[in-house]
């Protein structure tokens, strides 16, 4: 009888052990990926918005053309609320994997113009364009880098 007690409390641990090695496992795992993964964080995200303008994103996948590889950008629309044309300023610090590598830069700093009640949609296959657009991440495994957070800074508007 105390054998079979014992056999059965040993079952248990072991049983036990193992649900725990398992699940502490694919938490780790998926821990480990979540930076990695695709998400639809950026899907229809408001950044900035004002009685003025309204600075949105949203999350593509774009291939490049005659090429194998995959990139996710987000990509900004930016609407123009008032009746009036206006001239934005902004900057955008973009992070990687935790680290800022445009903070402060001249790079990130842009200007655009929006004529009245204008809607304007930034576009991966427009290569001179950075202003509408931020990288996220390859799809396909050229980069470990993936955008984990990104901001709208310094934004001034004036009306023409």
């Amino acid at each position: 009888m105390l054998i079979d007690k014992t056999q059965n409390m040993k079952t248990k641990f072991i049983i036990t052990s193992i649900f725990t090695i398992f699940i502490s496992y694919f938490g780790l795992l998926s821990f480990q990926t979540s930076e990695g993964k695709i998400t639809d964080d950026y899907q229809d995200t408001i950044l900035f918005e004002n009685n003025q303008i309204k600075f949105q994103t949203k999350f593509v996948e774009y291939k490049e053309p005659n090429r194998s590889v995959i990139k996710n950008y987000v990509i900004y629309t930016v609407t123009n609320k008032t009746n009036k044309k206006l001239e934005i300023k902004f900057s955008k610090e973009a992070f990687y994997n935790g680290k800022c590598v445009s903070c402060g830069s001249l790079e990130s700093q842009f200007t655009i113009t929006l004529n009245k009640n204008e809607i304007k949609t930034g576009d991966c296959s427009d290569i001179k364009d950075r202003a509408l657009k931020v990288f996220h991440s390859f799809k396909t495994n050229e980069s470990s880098s993936v955008l984990t957070d990104l901001r709208l800074t310094n934004i001034i508007i004036s009306k023409q």
